[in-house]
């Protein structure tokens, strides 16, 4: 995000001081942003938005991936015993407990 606001204030200071866009005219505008530049360094800013949300976006499931198979590792010796590698007693009839007030809910 520092880099994108960075090149935004660079490309606002050369806007401004520099005609970049030539007109037609021929009349060159020193010390000025006119619209295409304007133009230019909004689309600058929504492209790198897009680029920075994106790759947020993809940490963001990396960091799920990562928490449900650490959650997973976590819950497996909570339930099973290590020994048998069958389920707990007191978990599966906790379970079942649950299972029962769910469907007597509904």
């Amino acid at each position: 995000m520092a880099v994108l606001i960075a090149v935004l204030l660079v490309g606002l200071y050369l806007a401004y001081e520099y005609d970049i866009f030539r007109r037609a005219d021929g009349v060159v505008r020193l010390r000025s942003i006119e619209l295409d530049e304007g133009l230019l360094l909004g689309g600058v800013m929504v492209l790198g938005l897009v680029v920075f949300a994106m790759r947020r976006r993809r940490e963001s499931q990396r960091e799920a991936a990562h928490q449900l198979t650490t959650e997973e590792y976590v819950q497996t010796p909570a339930f099973q015993n290590a020994l048998t590698g069958m389920e707990k007693q007191r978990e599966r009839e906790q379970a079942l407990r649950a299972l029962r007030a769910d469907a007597n809910k509904k």
